[in-house]
């Protein structure tokens, strides 16, 4: 007796549900619900994840990618200042022009 009874555990539960309601029960109230709803969850959280990790690659990249960019512009500048600095001093005259030595 499923509704009024008490029942000795869950293989009579299952017994008396199947027997009073039919096999197809388990199927149209508790798997098949069950199984769509997990595997909607189960797409939308790895979609999520995979998004979400794909969006830290990419900023990381993009940081990576901005770092060199200023170190690069920076390196070029201080290469760029270090000529212009060389080359006013000798076109002064007050800078001395680097011996070039010749290995015999």
């Amino acid at each position: 007796d499923v509704g009024g009874g008490a029942a000795k555990g869950v293989v009579q539960v299952t017994y008396e549900i199947g027997k009073s309601e039919g096999v197809v029960v388990f199927f149209t109230r508790g798997i098949l619900p069950r199984i769509v709803k997990r595997s909607l969850q189960s797409a939308l959280t790895w979609t999520m994840y995979t998004e979400f990790i794909e969006a830290l690659i990419n900023r990381r990249e993009t940081k990576v990618a901005a770092a060199a960019t200023l170190a690069e512009r920076t390196a070029t500048e201080a290469a760029t200042s270090a000529i212009a600095a060389t080359t006013a001093a000798v076109a002064d005259g007050a800078g001395a022009t680097p011996d070039v030595v010749k290995s015999s």
